[in-house]
């Protein structure tokens, strides 16, 4: 009830702050705002992405030739990775069938009511996720206690759960820096019929406030950090609940500093993307987001309208960095450089 609320007060808040943006947004361009919000809206539903970011790297564009709009870059992406495709990675069944060597955790599919039930005697604790979920929404975490199992199973069908996972332990270093949530790093992969590339930095997302995800979609906050490839920070963020992102030193809750992080198995985990593209070669880009344990990375789902650019352009941003305009350039023609060029 408590996260019901919670959930209730952010998004009050967040449509209160985004109708201001809209507002200024079409005042500022001489635009009639309910006009601007509807076409917004439908950005919004077309890219699946938030419509304050749409704005604000709108109002970046200005200032910027390097800065990629959003809706620019998903045209891109759309040459490279075919609507029709889109079921692969957005169904988590397609996904676990394809890369179960990669998960490196048990799991077993609802469905399979006697392996479920092998499952729940084993684990005490664990995780189940429904198809189709997007902002980390859609997963419910299981304490079997003294439950009976056929009750457990029960629940698990009712709240639409399609798998049922091991529970992730993550590696004590990302432990120290927030516990609450599991905290995951998003790599982009480009895949050209050949072969496999990284496309920008790798992103940590870290939750805070008591945030069981490492996402802001839900609870409005999160962190947002850039690493290098030895899993040391370049740039660290904080998104607050209104979307406002900032320039940090430290986590908030833990006060970790983050120039004192390096984030374990990085080299693994660019090496594991990269075996997992490899599984999809009907797409070129692909945001994974994989977790790291103590005994190393694994690939929690993958991302076919990857938020590639959001709020990692932000980040560069407020930084003064560049836009990733030339990367964007560099992907495509990588993308379409083969015989099997998707465009």
């Amino acid at each position: 009830m408590f996260e019901i609320i919670m959930h209730k007060i952010f998004n009050f808040k967040r449509r209160q702050y985004l109708n201001m943006w809209i507002f200024r947004y079409a005042q500022k361009n001489k635009l009639d705002y309910k006009e601007t919000k509807e076409k917004l809206k439908e950005m919004q539903q077309r890219y699946l992405t938030n419509i304050q970011f749409l704005l604000q790297i709108d109002y970046l564009v200005k200032k910027r030739e390097d800065i990629v709009l959003n809706m620019d870059f998903y045209e891109e992406l759309f040459k490279i990775n075919p609507k029709e495709y889109d079921d692969l990675l957005n169904n988590k069944l397609i996904v676990y069938d394809r890369c179960e060597d990669l998960v490196k955790r048990e799991f077993v599919k609802v469905e399979d009511k006697e392996k479920c039930f092998e499952f729940i005697k084993k684990h005490k604790k664990f995780v189940g996720k429904r198809n189709y979920g997007t902002g980390g929404e859609k997963f419910k975490i299981y304490n079997v206690n003294e439950a009976k199992i056929e009750k457990i199973y029960e629940q698990i069908v009712k709240n639409k759960n399609v798998i049922i996972e091991e529970y992730i332990e993550q590696h004590d270093v990302i432990k120290k820096i927030y516990n609450g949530s599991l905290n995951t790093v998003r790599i982009h992969t480009v895949n050209n019929g050949n072969k496999v590339k990284i496309f920008l930095k790798p992103k940590m997302r870290i939750g805070c406030n008591g945030s069981k995800i490492d996402n802001h979609s839900i609870y409005g906050s999160a962190y947002r950090l850039i690493l290098n490839e030895d899993g040391t920070v370049k740039m660290a963020s904080y998104i607050d609940s209104n979307f406002r992102m900032k320039k940090v030193k430290k986590h908030h809750n833990t006060n970790i500093k983050f120039e004192d992080i390096k984030i374990p198995y990085m080299k693994e985990a660019l090496e594991l993307v990269k075996k997992a593209a490899k599984r999809f070669p009907e797409v070129s880009c692909i945001g994974w987001d994989v977790a790291i344990t103590k005994d190393g990375p694994t690939i929690v789902e993958g991302n076919i309208t990857s938020g590639a650019i959001e709020n990692y352009q932000l980040i560069q941003y407020i930084y003064n960095k560049e836009g990733i305009k030339k990367e964007l350039e560099e992907m495509m023609n990588f993308a379409t450089s083969s015989k099997g060029k998707r465009i």
